[in-house]
């Protein structure tokens, strides 16, 4: 048995997986799968990086569309999904629909309708979902959930989060350009988009998809389903209301802004807090920030008597801030053996039960949430 209470994946790796998307995040995630189970098939738009994969994992079948891929369903017993987000959606719903497991990388849809296919395959099935929220699978996020959860709920004041991002974050290294398509004839976008793209390939591809509308999701999407998962998981907030932009700049009908300020108030069941999202060129100020500096992704949740501080995308680090103090919540050992979000995903696999980060629960609260932040960045 591991810390979480479920079964040691490494005593069971009979799960055969196809890898849907395997350049920049889906190569980290095919070899990361690839070190617990088998697998069985692999998929890109991308003949470069299909072609690197392929090298790598001989054994495996190759395709260069999830359609005929998803024709081969003997073949796999579940999917990694990490194609860019306007395609999250469709591929992640008919696998769901086909009965085969399913991991899927953040955020689960770029549009209401997205969203509700994917609930849809979902309750009519008994797959096993992830999203790929890496983050909330570690000992720290643990920790600090229970922590939380020891708070009285109803003295939080405010959430406010906030990423640097774009930045150069979206920019493709020469590394990741030396594995991925640079001509039209290496790249066949139209078997990701369902429409011609009415960007040029070269903006678009490794790394600028997440900048424009109608493939990627901007900073809220890419940073937002990382910064949000903890207040979403400790106090089941279900949705944002009366969403306003207080700032923006950089954005146009092609691409999200560069720069920008949200207020709502995020709501469930019995509970209501203001929230302020900042991203690019704004960030918010806080008086502490001259002793526990501001880092480039951070959290804030703000309590009647102390406010708690994670500077990093992924909990790893977190500071109590009163008036007389500044504690690091991390000074103790708190640390035990917890599988990574693979391994975990693969023993819920085999023994039937949910993910933390499920799509039905925990997937459909953020995705819902993050789609009502987006659709306020009208451009």
């Amino acid at each position: 048995m591991t810390g979480l209470g479920i079964e040691d994946p490494r005593n069971a790796t009979t799960c055969r997986i196809a890898c849907i998307g395997v350049g920049g995040q889906g190569w980290l995630n095919l070899r990361a799968v690839a070190r617990m189970a088998e697998v069985t098939a692999l998929c890109d738009i991308d003949r470069i990086a299909l072609a690197r994969a392929s090298a790598t994992y001989p054994e495996a079948q190759r395709f260069e569309s999830w359609e005929d891929l998803f024709a081969a369903r003997d073949a796999f017993d579940a999917v990694v999904v990490s194609v860019p987000d306007h395609a999250h959606a469709r591929i992640a719903s008919r696998a769901i629909a086909m009965g085969k497991h399913c991991y899927c990388e953040k955020p689960l849809a770029s549009d209401a309708e997205g969203l509700s296919d994917i609930l849809l395959s979902v309750q009519r099935s008994e797959s096993v979902t992830c999203l790929g929220c890496q983050g909330v699978y570690s000992g720290r996020f643990e920790y600090l959930m229970r922590y939380l959860h020891e708070l009285d709920h109803d003295s939080l004041r405010e959430i406010v989060v906030w990423t640097d991002r774009p930045g150069d974050y979206w920019n493709p290294t020469p590394a990741r350009l030396s594995v991925s398509a640079t001509s039209e004839a290496d790249i066949a976008w139209l078997r990701w988009s369902p429409s011609p793209p009415a960007v040029e390939m070269r903006a678009l591809h490794p790394m600028g998809w997440r900048a424009y509308r109608g493939f990627g999701t901007g900073p809220i999407g890419d940073m937002g389903s990382h910064l949000l998962a903890l207040p979403i998981l400790c106090f089941g907030f279900s949705h944002a209301v009366d969403v306003r932009v207080v700032r923006i700049k950089g954005a146009s009908q092609q691409k999200f802004a560069d720069s920008l300020e949200l207020e709502s108030r995020f709501v469930a069941p019995g509970l209501e807090v203001p929230m302020r999202w900042f991203h690019g060129d704004f960030a918010p100020t806080y008086e502490f920030f001259k002793a526990v500096r501001r880092a480039e992704n951070g959290l804030v949740l703000s309590f009647e008597d102390r406010q708690i501080y994670c500077p990093e995308w992924n909990a790893a680090n977190a500071f109590e801030i009163r008036p007389s103090s500044i504690i690091r919540i991390f000074d103790e050992p708190v640390m035990h053996d917890v599988p990574n979000i693979f391994e975990c995903w693969l023993a819920t696999c085999r023994n039937g039960n949910r993910m933390k980060t499920s799509f039905d629960v925990f997937g459909m609260a953020l995705s819902r949430i993050l789609l009502e932040l987006i659709n306020a960045d009208a451009g």
